[in-house]
Order: structure tokens, then C-alpha cells, then sequence
């Protein structure tokens, strides 16, 4: 028997769950580790009638002794300690976006893997997505001048059988980029990308421009959308891909046309490139989803987010010298920069109940003086 182990216990994690049930050969087996999610792990388990996946509350010495791969699905400021200890232990590992917090902590992470030989992956599984591919053979003779993407997601939204809220616990850059970083790589190829302005906007929506060689690259974010968006549009609209509900359709020319599912689905193709470097895994810095590939995935993120974190801030602070500043932006910039604060700390605000979203906006108001100072490690929370 071989064993894989995963890490995390939220609704991503059931999903991942789901295919790996259905894609792993038989001699494989399970070790499911959630400390926070351990009870629904245990009953999603029950439901699934799964014999071959043991659920625990923490990653044991005989867990580690005894694994092939890992699969680290927690939240993101616990990603680097679990990662590295996997590699300490020689053992192959995918890691959800985003890698890391820190690109210098990413660099130590990719050193480590590279000295010891080790797989390790981010899984960016719209790399593997067949609508993705089509769409690059269909503007294939198009000069890109300029490439926009829009990846917007309502509040919250069925999603795989489950209720999906936003990751307000995660800056939205770092939740969200690494996948659209993906989808530019997949469309222009391995070139460099550069960092220009990060902006703000009064509908909380996140405008970042970009630069890879000759190409301007915009990308817009959100997490209150109306409905969920997904698109890609080359110059202007000559040529535009959307997949809200995949694998979506391709317009260009004016002619529309509907995609159709070639292959299987991104996830599953990206669960199972993983599951090919556990077995071979002596070429596997060539692979799409290595460290190594998605090296600028892990560096670019966290600068952006930085530059938004800035933005945000002195944004926050000009509404609290504003008497008639609006109510609703200044509260949207305390939950966007300071969840993911809170959520570092160890604290996580029910977002399903208004009245305790009220009581930490309240909280955050109440400390005024450091927010004009920027003493934010002094926060109380």
C-alpha cells in the first residue's frame, strides 16, 4: 500500500477528497489530517462510505515515516512549515496557491527541493484546463499587444455541491493572482512579468497593470461581484475567452463559439501530474506545476500585495480624517486589510453572522489613533 497525506480540512479539501477518491489506483490510501475540520472530514467520510481514507487531528511521526506524496491544502500562513517538513522528510509535495506569504520564504522552500532533489508543485490546475489550450490555438497568429483578465466572485456561490464563501481571510492578490499568473504563462509563454500600479477602486475591486515584454497585461479582481466572471480578452476584444461556467466559449472575429470538454477536467488532470512525479519524479523541475516553472507565481504575488496593502492603508486613513467619508467603502477596506491580519493571529470572524462582521469593524474604529499611526502590530483584535 502506498499512502498519501493530506493537509487541511476545508471545503477546497473535500473537493480535492472527491477526485483523488475517484483517481487513486487501489493500492493507494488516504491519511487525512485537519485539527479545525476534523469532525466534517469524519462525517463527509461516513457519507462516501470511503474504507481506504483515516482522518486525524494531527500529522503524526509514523504519518510522515510512513507517505509517498502530501497534499497541503490549510490555510496559507501555515503552508511554509508544513511544506518544509514534508521536504525535510524527502517526501513529494503539491502545495495549494498560494505558496507562500514571503517570496523570500517561497525561495527557501524551492532551494530546499531543489538541494534534496524533492518534487514539489503548486497546483495551479487551470494550467491543465482543455479551454485554456483551445483558446491559445485559436489566437495563434494574433499579435498580443494587450491582454486583460477579469476573475470576479460573488460574496458567496454554489459551488461543487457546497456553499462557497470568498477566502476574506487571504489578501485577495494572493488568493487570486496565482491563478491568472497561470493563465498569462499558459497564453504568452515563460517570460518575465513586471509589476506596474495596484490599485483600489470604490467597488473594492482590485486593478492591477503588468508588463511582459511588449505585452500590457490588466487585471481586475473581486470578491463582491454580482455574478462570477472569468474572462480573458486579447487587444481590445478581437479575441475574448469565457469561462465562468466552464469550459465556457471563445469569441473572435465576432463569431462565438462553444467549447466542449476534450479531456478531463483541470483538477483531475492537475491531481494527476502530481501523482506522475510521485512515481517518476527524476525530470521533475521540467514539470508545469514545479517550483521551479512557477517560480514568478510566488515572487510577483506577494510584491503586489504589498503595493495593494499600501494603497489600501492610506486609503483607510484618509476616510478616517473624513467626516463624510462613505460608510460601506471605509468598512470594505478594514475587512480586506485587516481578516487576513486577524486570520495570521490565529482569529477568524464568522462572516455568515453581520453581527460579528459589525463588532470587529467596530473594534478596528475603536483604535483610531493606531490606525493614523500605522501601529498595526499593536492592534488588538
Amino acid at each position: 500500500m502506498k499512502t498519501l497525506c493530506v493537509m487541511g480540512g476545508g471545503r477546497w479539501s473535500r473537493v480535492l477528497m472527491t477526485v483523488l477518491d475517484d483517481l487513486l489506483p487501489p493500492d493507494w490510501y488516504i491519511h487525512w489530517i485537519t485539527r479545525h475540520g476534523w469532525d466534517a472530514a469524519r462525517r463527509w467520510c461516513h457519507s462516501r462510505d470511503s474504507r481506504r481514507i483515516d482522518v486525524s487531528r494531527e500529522l503524526t511521526a509514523s504519518a510522515l515515516s510512513d507517505a509517498h506524496g502530501a497534499i497541503v491544502a490549510t490555510s496559507p500562513h501555515l503552508h511554509f512549515d508544513a511544506v518544509q517538513q514534508f521536504l525535510h522528510h524527502q517526501i513529494p509535495i503539491l502545495c495549494e496557491k498560494p505558496l507562500v506569504l514571503d517570496s523570500q520564504l517561497g525561495v527557501v522552500l524551492e532551494k530546499l527541493a531543489v538541494n534534496r532533489n524533492c518534487p514539489l508543485g503548486i497546483n495551479l490546475e487551470l494550467t491543465f484546463g482543455n479551454f485554456v489550450e483551445q483558446f491559445r490555438e485559436a489566437i495563434n497568429g494574433l499579435i498580443i499587444h494587450k491582454m486583460e483578465l477579469f476573475w470576479h466572485d460573488p460574496w458567496s456561490e454554489i459551488r461543487y455541491g457546497e456553499t462557497k464563501f470568498s477566502d476574506v481571510y487571504t489578501n485577495i492578490i494572493d488568493d487570486m493572482f496565482p491563478h491568472c499568473w497561470s493563465l498569462i504563462r499558459a497564453l504568452t509563454g515563460q517570460q518575465p512579468m513586471h509589476s506596474g500600479s495596484v490599485t483600489y477602486r470604490k467597488n473594492s475591486e482590485v486593478h492591477i497593470e503588468l508588463k511582459q515584454s511588449s505585452v500590457a497585461i490588466e487585471t481586475t479582481l473581486s470578491r463582491r461581484g454580482e455574478t462570477r466572471v472569468r474572462m480573458i480578452s486579447i487587444n481590445d476584444g478581437e479575441a475574448t475567452l469565457d469561462f465562468a461556467m466552464e469550459p465556457g466559449c471563445i469569441e473572435l472575429a465576432g463569431v462565438r463559439q462553444s467549447l466542449q470538454w476534450q479531456t478531463a477536467r483541470p483538477l483531475t488532470r492537475s491531481l494527476k501530474s502530481f501523482l506522475d512525479q510521485i512515481e517518476q519524479p527524476s525530470d521533475w523541475q521540467e514539470w508545469q506545476l514545479s517550483v521551479c516553472k512557477c517560480r514568478d507565481s510566488f515572487l510577483l504575488s506577494p510584491e503586489l500585495a504589498g503595493h495593494l496593502w499600501n494603497c489600501q492603508v492610506k486609503q483607510l486613513q484618509g476616510c478616517m480624517e473624513d467626516r463624510h467619508t462613505n460608510k460601506n467603502f471605509r468598512d470594505r477596506l478594514i475587512l480586506d486589510i485587516f481578516l487576513p491580519l486577524a486570520a495570521h493571529r490565529g482569529m477568524r470572524v464568522n462572516m455568515e453572522q453581520p453581527h460579528e462582521v459589525e463588532k470587529f469593524i467596530q473594534s478596528i474604529l475603536g483604535q483610531s489613533e493606531l490606525i493614523r499611526s500605522a501601529s498595526f502590530h499593536e492592534l488588538n483584535f
